[in-house]
């Protein structure tokens, strides 16, 4: 049923995304990547609705890969994160700017599609999330809340999703269902100031990295209504492992699912012109996620009983749900280039009260912009190419337990990616 190409090229995929997740940051609408696949970095993501242009476009809506035809397509970005923490008014963090000295990421992805038949696919893709990464180097923000704090304060989180993707046709509709595996990393060092208010101190802080792996499921809808075509995706909560050797940090013993999310769209072609327009609107459920979304707002010492960290109910970063728009564009300007640009605006993923714990991994961008091209330079292969500009935001606030000083967590983001497809 399948060829021995298929499988050489799903085996292969699937030994390197076990491998090599683990420097998975991205481009990021709260730590979710704002678009997988280099076509859809192109256009910021947008294109729920869109026919498949490349095989990652099951990570966005699996019902697209019927679309896509037989091939593979192989991807790395270079992500880069510049992350600012600025200290003022005297209070107990000490007046002064500390920058995350972690500032570039490779992030590798893969997608492959076979076609069963003229109306049946099945694929594979591997996708990453993250961006909660960061390393004050020599310079802990927290040294001065009474802890033995080590002199580099950060954390390191990385997520990978590897899922196999049936889709089927059904005249000018098209469904899709992906199965899906994730595997994720987690590691922090520098916080022995919350040792104090955890359930298991000794699980907290400086224990390397950990593991977990878990498991979802995605599933998406298309409909061609002549030019304008809709598109429906939903990726459910990915049930993880917990982190056992972080399970004083994060709630309810270390866990740390991945949330839910929901994209809808648009797309029309403009007959006769290569031009085709894309309009999502995405909700990724991060308050759905208590080690995520337990707010930290209030003094440390509100952190006891039930809510000290690590328990059920514990403290946590206080984020919100993410709400994302998205729009885009493709242009064909002949048989062999495509041109592709977009634009995004999301909400602020956690507000100014929480902002303490979010020193350890500020995520403040909300506005993105990017351009992309793909050049067919053979009949059956293809190179790709993204860039990505997430502009300069901030975010400002107090805390109880730094006095009468402020905050202010700032960052931008670059991110360059390059694609090679082969197809058959």
């Amino acid at each position: 049923m399948f060829s021995s190409k298929f499988k050489l090229t799903v085996l292969t995929a699937a030994a390197v995304a076990v491998f090599a997740p683990f420097n998975v940051a991205q481009a990021t609408n709260g730590y979710f990547s704002s678009g997988y696949g280099v076509s859809a970095k192109g256009m910021a993501g947008a294109g729920v609705a869109l026919k498949g242009q490349d095989a990652l476009s099951g990570a966005t809506n699996p019902a697209s890969m019927v679309n896509v035809g037989n091939r593979v397509d192989v991807g790395i970005a270079a992500f880069n994160p510049n992350r600012k923490i600025t200290a003022s008014g005297g209070g107990t963090i000490s007046n002064d700017t500390y920058k995350s000295s972690r500032n570039w990421f490779a992030i590798p992805e893969f997608g492959v599609n076979t076609m069963l038949d003229d109306d049946t696919s099945l694929g594979f893709v591997m996708n990453a999330n993250g961006g909660m990464n960061t390393a004050y180097r020599g310079n802990n923000p927290f040294t001065n809340f009474g802890s033995n704090a080590t002199a580099t304060a950060g954390v390191d989180l990385g997520q990978a999703l590897l899922g196999v993707t049936y889709a089927k046709k059904f005249g000018n509709h098209s469904v899709g269902i992906t199965p899906t595996l994730a595997v994720q990393y987690f590691s922090a060092y520098g916080l022995q100031a919350f040792t104090g208010i955890s359930t298991f101190a000794d699980n907290v802080t400086n224990k390397g990295y950990d593991y977990s792996a878990g498991y979802g499921l995605r599933a998406g809808y298309q409909g061609n209504l002549g030019p304008l075509s809709l598109g429906a995706s939903l990726q459910s909560r990915m049930m993880m492992q917990k982190f056992d050797k972080y399970k004083g940090l994060f709630a309810d013993g270390g866990t740390f699912d991945i949330p839910a999310s929901a994209t809808l769209g648009l797309a029309y072609t403009v007959p006769d012109s290569g031009l085709s327009l894309a309009l999502d609107y995405q909700m990724i459920a991060f308050s759905s996620v208590d080690s995520v979304g337990n707010s930290g707002a209030g003094a440390l010492s509100t952190c006891s009983g039930d809510k000290r960290l690590g328990a059920k109910n514990g403290c946590g970063f206080g984020w919100d749900d993410v709400h994302v728009i998205k729009i885009g564009g493709t242009y064909d300007v002949d048989e062999n280039l495509t041109l592709r640009a977009g634009g995004s605006w999301n909400t602020q993923s956690y507000d100014n009260a929480e902002i303490l714990f979010n020193i350890i991994a500020p995520a403040v961008v909300r506005i993105h912009a990017s351009v992309g091209a793909t050049y067919d330079f053979m009949d059956n292969q293809a190179v790709s190419f993204a860039y990505t500009r997430a502009f300069d935001d901030s975010i400002t606030g107090g805390h109880p337990n730094n006095g009468a000083g402020d905050v202010k967590h700032q960052m931008n983001q670059n991110e360059i990616a390059v694609g090679y497809t082969y197809k058959w």
